[in-house]
């Protein structure tokens, strides 16, 4: 299983009925060594959290610099995690895939 990028935003419910907006994004350079550990790392936390890999959306920051930048993208891979208003960011491999998953979880029930 690989993350792929996605333009969908996951905005309907099972039933149908709008739920709150979620997001899920990870920021890296697509081939650089960094952002592909970053992937698996992200990758293993979101199959032992059951998070469905469609809410996640890669964006290329050479492919989409204007969106970096206009999400304070200053570092990456930079994962950034949201439901409505608020967002976490975590910077670097995502390593500690044991906390990912805790935020993961967290972000989840929201």
């Amino acid at each position: 299983m690989s993350i792929e990028a996605s333009t969908q935003r996951p905005d309907i419910g099972g039933d149908g009925q709008a739920e709150r907006p979620r997001q899920l994004l990870l920021y890296g350079i697509e081939g650089s060594s960094t952002t592909l550990r970053a992937r698996r790392n992200l990758e293993a936390a979101l199959e032992a959290t059951g998070v469905d890999l469609d809410l996640l959306q890669f964006v290329d920051v050479l492919e989409n610099p204007q969106s970096a930048y206009t999400d304070g993208v200053m570092a990456t891979p930079m994962l950034v995690i949201g439901t409505g208003g608020s967002s976490l960011r975590v910077v670097g491999t995502l390593d500690d895939i044991e906390h990912i998953r805790r935020l993961l979880d967290r972000w989840r029930t929201r």
